[in-house]
């Protein structure tokens, strides 16, 4: 379940418009090194014909480009970070914009282009966003930086949001958006898996308090606590985030109850006991998965009992980072 906060920022900041013009800019200044590797994937091989157009199936072609802009340079001066702060409202504008762009295509076709310039939006997003968070206090462009990642107030606040939105929390807003045209457009689902996991990696259902946020970001410690915590998460126990965490990606147990229950009740309690923990050990970057939990890696012993559809819990113990105990699987009442 995505918390409420986080859930008001995906309706308010989710307006349609146009593509913003900045976006296109960007694309006609950028080297033709940066835009190379930023399609050098054989993804957007039809992109570099299409660049220079118009409409929905170039801005997925676009927005790769802004992506490897952002990559390519780091914020050390003030002017530096106010150029990121627009990066950033570019890149979420054109995501905005990507989720109801017309298109010539059929539907489904329609609908995989918006998910695909929407994805990448907000990917652009995070990583300038980490960027801003990444710099030390000791930087010139510190005091900039800290202002701009705090965002600008709404006008007005809308209910049920903070009256400052900060630029993780309007990416994070972002991010569900794109698990929800997901479904729209069928992806599969492991691809919704992938992007409901953005949802955790990049701190969304974090609790309150900006150690938690420096300790578990993407890029490693981070100099800046961006606040977005309070104004997306509403699970300040650790049991509490972890909970939400297991509600956010439902979709990776699917398979699990899938092939152990029946009419809704646990039919093979030990194949739904395995394949449970063994999704959960993978967010806790066992058994090769990446590191994906709420919690900071020092953390003591938290115990949650985590939903996994259809009334089923499986009780989850995480003791410094590590899973230590989870199972068995438990019907409860719905």
């Amino acid at each position: 379940m995505v918390t409420s906060a986080l859930a008001a920022l995906v309706l308010v900041l989710a307006t349609a418009g146009q593509e913003p013009p900045g976006v296109q800019k960007a694309v006609r200044a950028a080297s033709v090194d940066v835009k190379d590797k930023a399609l050098a994937d054989p993804a957007f091989a039809t992109c570099k014909a299409l660049l220079a157009s118009n409409d929905l199936e170039g801005l997925p072609c676009r927005l790769a480009v802004l992506q490897a802009i952002a990559k390519a340079t780091a914020p050390v001066s003030a002017d530096a970070v106010k150029t990121r702060q627009a990066l950033v409202k570019d890149a979420l504008d054109a995501a905005d914009y990507a989720s109801t762009a017309q298109s010539t295509q059929p539907t489904p076709g329609r609908r995989r282009a918006r998910l695909n310039a929407h994805r990448i939006g907000c990917a652009t997003a995070f990583e300038a966003v980490s960027d801003l968070e990444a710099i030390a206090q000791s930087d010139p462009a510190h005091a900039a930086a800290k202002e701009v990642l705090a965002g600008t107030p709404a006008k007005p606040a809308p209910k049920g949001a903070p009256s400052a939105v900060s630029l993780r929390a309007q990416a994070c807003a972002c991010a569900q958006r794109t698990v929800s045209l997901a479904v729209g457009a069928d992806a599969s689902t492991d691809e919704q898996a992938t992007l409901q996991g953005i949802v955790t990696s990049q701190r969304c259902l974090m609790g309150a308090g900006g150690d938690d946020l420096a300790m578990t970001g993407p890029k490693g410690p981070a100099s800046l606590a961006s606040g977005a915590s309070a104004a997306v998460a509403n699970a300040a126990s650790p049991a509490g985030r972890l909970r939400a965490l297991a509600e956010s990606r439902a979709v990776e147990f699917v398979r699990c109850t899938d092939k152990a229950t029946a009419n809704g009740r646990i039919s093979n309690e030990g194949r739904l006991t395995t394949c449970a923990c063994n999704v959960m050990k993978r967010w806790a970057g066992q058994d090769g998965g990446a590191w994906a939990l709420p919690l900071a890696k020092t953390d003591p012993k938290v115990e949650a009992d985590m939903p996994i559809g259809l009334g089923i819990v499986v009780p989850l113990t995480v003791d410094q980072g590590t899973v230590t105990a989870c199972g068995p699987a438990q019907q409860r009442a719905r």
